[in-house]
């Protein structure tokens, strides 16, 4: 198995999952979806060295 950082184009993917998890509400307590522009400035905060998406 490979692991890899998250890089940007990863993001969609990223959000399609994380909006799956929304209707259960077992691991995210957000109501509603989200979209890729809302996940920009999380994203942002990220980097493999202090904060890796991975």
């Amino acid at each position: 198995m490979f692991i890899r950082d998250a890089c940007e184009a990863d993001l969609p993917r990223i959000v399609e999952i994380y909006n799956c998890a929304i209707p259960g509400r077992l691991a995210t307590a957000d109501l509603e979806p989200v979209s890729v522009k809302d996940r920009m400035a999380w994203y942002s905060d990220h980097s493999p060295t202090t904060r890796p998406c991975g």
